[in-house]
């Protein structure tokens, strides 16, 4: 199917000047970088499959080395999920291996 251009080029209109508003990024739906070895969050059942969170942990722990998380599964007072900040191995380069 052929689109008519003379159709279309009469619909959209360049204009010059305008400026390039900035990048906007998405909030962060979790505290990782403000958390600390031992610190933890829960987030009820309802707010998050356990997949998604723990997710979300792996990925910001891949970006940023020294950062490690856990999470499980919790009944108590409510079902959700809760996840800690554990302490990461220290990483040692160019250190010689056994």
């Amino acid at each position: 199917m052929k689109r008519d251009i003379a159709q279309f080029s009469n619909t959209v209109t360049v204009e010059h000047g305008v400026v390039i508003p900035n990048r906007s990024y998405p909030t962060r739906t979790y505290p990782w970088r403000t958390m600390k070895p031992g610190d933890s969050f829960f987030v009820p059942q309802n707010g998050a499959e356990f997949a998604s969170v723990r997710s979300s942990a792996s990925y910001f722990a891949s970006k940023n080395p020294g950062y490690k998380f856990t999470a499980r599964r919790v009944y108590n007072p409510e079902p959700g999920i809760r996840v800690w900040r554990i302490k990461a191995p220290e990483i040692v380069y160019g250190a010689n291996k056994p």
